[in-house]
């Protein structure tokens, strides 16, 4: 498993080598706008984090930063491992504007670690 480092910014563009290959990611803060609503129905967290990653396997934008999955199952990627957001607290809450970086962590778990995850899980009668 690696921890990508990330910090709690609006936008922040790196390079990071996973399991060999190098990938440029992108991680950026997307606002919603309310300005139909009154502002007392606005949420407090009004935005979501989102990645964008890209090497010479696959290139991928707009996956949102949620918790608890692998970012990368809907794509169906081989010879890849998964990018999880992981909350430390573990409250199962999205993902902070202010807490990314710290409360809330990027890491990288390589491919036959993911591998044997998976099979773990399989082998527990969990899929």
């Amino acid at each position: 498993m690696k921890e990508i480092n990330i910090l709690a910014e609006p936008g922040q563009t790196f390079n990071t080598t996973l399991d060999g290959h190098n990938s440029r990611i992108r991680i950026y803060w997307n606002e919603y706008h309310y300005s139909l609503l009154d502002s007392a129905d606005v949420p407090e967290d009004n935005g979501r984090y989102y990645m964008d990653i890209q090497n010479e396997l696959f290139e991928i934008n707009g996956i949102a930063l949620v918790t608890d999955i692998d970012l990368l199952t809907p794509y169906a990627i081989d010879n890849f491992g998964g990018i999880f957001v992981y909350d430390t607290k573990f409250q199962r809450e999205n993902v902070i504007y202010q807490e990314l970086g710290n409360r809330f962590a990027l890491v990288y778990i390589e491919l036959d670690e993911l591998e044997e995850i998976q099979a773990a899980l399989v082998s527990q009668g969990i899929s």
